[in-house]
């Protein structure tokens, strides 16, 4: 079996492979909290995870992807009001991650993926890769696992809201074996729109407080966490499953899979 992280590798292999690897991932997260039962480092280990079955199953089918060290911090500025949560500004995000990629693009490497953990980064990776295309001419993906899982997620009959450490995201902990404190999971909390009209600000049945769930099309700035939940969590972490958390990994692994063998113009 062939090497699958790039910083295991020394400088050498890295050059006399390059030609032959299908794709690069970066699995980008976050260090922040997430609720009494989950260890802050979630996003970032999930993304990891996922990247490494990722390359394996890539290898499996005659394929290869390399995964990239993981940026441990993200955009978390609205959970700031809790203990340990490091964050970074939107602009010094977005100038780590465009020097990733045309650090790893100038060596030749070909279909890079962004695979992020954290949903917190997405408006700032979003702008940073139309930035990289427009200026560097340098084309990057952005896969992430909340968004591909959709389908399986709403399959499985969820309806925990998909905000943060509830249901799904403690499901995939338990599914990875991470040690999840589940003598101290949260008591459910779904009123993110009543929180903020106790809060005094203007709601409406017509804006999206969760994408996964809500079909509107309105959308809504982030809100500081602590105005919207009292746990730091959002959704009901009692019904997440090792389970559930298996069938959500799987089916994200098998979409990222069948990517990069369409990008490697290999038939799945």
């Amino acid at each position: 079996m062939a090497e699958i992280f790039l910083n295991r590798m020394t400088s050498p292999e890295i050059r006399a492979c390059i030609a032959d690897i299908d794709a690069v991932l970066i699995p980008v997260g976050a260090t922040e909290q997430h609720g009494p039962h989950l260890e802050l480092s979630f996003d970032s280990r999930t993304a990891v995870e996922l990247c490494r079955r990722t390359a394996l199953a890539v290898q499996e089918k005659g394929g290869r992807a390399l995964v990239a060290p993981e940026v441990h911090y993200g955009v978390s500025w609205y959970h700031m009001n809790y203990a340990g949560t490091v964050s970074l500004s939107h602009e010094t995000f977005m100038s780590v991650i465009h020097d990733i990629v045309v650090s790893l693009a100038s060596h030749g490497f070909r279909n890079l993926i962004i695979v992020n953990g954290h949903g917190g980064n997405s408006s700032a990776l979003s702008t940073c890769l139309d930035r990289l295309y427009q200026k560097e001419h340098i084309r990057v993906l952005l896969a992430q696992w909340f968004t591909m899982a959709a389908p399986e997620i709403k399959k499985l009959g969820m309806v925990s809201p998909m905000l943060h450490a509830g249901e799904a995201e403690t499901s995939v902990g338990l599914a990875l074996g991470m040690p999840v404190r589940t003598d101290k999971l949260p008591a459910e909390e779904h009123g993110r729109m009543e929180k903020l009209r106790q809060a005094g600000y203007p709601v409406s049945d017509h804006i999206c407080y969760d994408p996964m769930f809500r079909g509107s099309g309105v959308l809504t700035p982030m809100d500081f966490m602590d105005d919207i939940s009292d746990s730091g969590a959002i959704g009901d972490a009692g019904l997440g499953s090792a389970e559930k958390g298996r069938q959500i990994l799987a089916y994200t692994e098998h979409v990222l899979t069948n990517l990069i063998l369409d990008l490697a113009g290999r038939k799945c």
